[in-house]
């Protein structure tokens, strides 16, 4: 949310341009067989923490291994 202020009030695009890339690469991770194997990759990505307890973790996942995280 911080970017998106940035960027509308001093209109410097650089930051939300790269929060929205790391968003795009997280968003690409997201899948699963079913819902316990997704709840799994966000739980192992600190994705239900808070920002100031605990930073979102990229844990990248190739084509090749959907599936085959957990």
């Amino acid at each position: 949310m911080l970017a998106l202020r940035k960027f509308s009030r001093k209109k410097e695009p650089d930051t939300y341009i790269r929060i929205m890339e790391k968003l795009h690469h997280f968003s690409d991770n997201l899948y699963g067989q079913d819902f316990d194997e997704l709840n799994r990759y966000l739980q192992a990505s600190n994705a239900y923490e808070d920002p100031e307890e605990g930073k979102l973790q990229w844990i990248d996942r190739s084509f090749s291994t959907k599936g085959e995280l957990f």
